[in-house]
């Protein structure tokens, strides 16, 4: 082929692949990226760990978190609940990327009674999460500390 030739197929291939890409960038913003770039700058001023708990898990998650952090000293034990059923909030690795660097361990599901009434030191607190812990087996050894305008909180030490 002679130069003109491959000029013109090169030509022809970039408004080809920058068609495509056009039509991409349509498609992606007529269906979710638009909502998404919104949130992205509605949440602008929020931290990082504010931001990323409000996109996986919604604002309501969010605040639950900037809740425990000021409530919970960074030196503390949190204990979150057993790992059945599926939850967030029973994720270790998920939960410590949020309340860094407090240490972070769940109660077994067969020893939720057993692993609650030994949380009885200084340092330990109990998060609520779905029916754990059991409010009356907790409230022997901790007393609740509601988060303001939410039904969650969280068991601190008496």
């Amino acid at each position: 082929m002679n130069r003109r030739v491959l000029k013109y197929v090169e030509l022809l291939l970039a408004a080809v692949l920058l068609s495509l890409a056009f039509l991409q960038a349509m498609r992606v913003h007529t269906t979710y990226g638009r909502r998404y770039f919104l949130q992205v700058y509605e949440n602008r001023t929020e931290s990082a760990l504010d931001r990323s708990a409000i996109f996986s898990e919604g604002r309501e998650f969010a605040d639950y978190m900037t809740f425990l952090r000021e409530t919970i000293p960074e030196d503390a034990k949190v204990i979150l609940p057993p790992r059945e059923p599926v939850q967030s909030l029973a994720n270790i690795g998920y939960m410590q990327y949020f309340l860094m660097p407090r240490e972070i361990q769940n109660c077994g599901t067969d020893e939720v009674e057993a692993c609650v009434l030994r949380m009885t030191g200084p340092t330990s607190y109990i998060i609520t999460a779905w029916k754990f812990p059991p409010a009356d087996l907790a409230l022997q050894v901790k007393r609740f500390i509601p988060m303001p305008g939410g039904e969650r909180g969280v068991y601190a030490p008496k």
